[in-house]
């Protein structure tokens, strides 16, 4: 999860929480509830890869064990 995405989902001040879906699942996490471990990585600029240019985000891994399975 990018940090920048946290940090507005949490800004909101309800319950916040973030959806992924993997090919093992799809994984709702109470984002509220959950302590990250930030990163830097090079990552590509945009998800769809339409613009493929590298930047440096902040991104943390969220481990499926903190999740609700959809």
């Amino acid at each position: 999860m990018e940090k920048m995405k946290y940090d507005k989902l949490i800004s909101l001040g309800c319950e916040a929480r973030y959806v992924n879906s993997t090919p093992k699942g799809i994984y709702s996490f109470n984002i509220n509830k959950i302590v990250v471990d930030w990163v830097e990585r090079v990552m590509r600029k945009q998800t769809d890869f339409s613009n493929n240019s590298k930047v440096t985000k902040v991104v943390g891994e969220l481990n499926i064990k903190n999740s609700n399975s959809l």
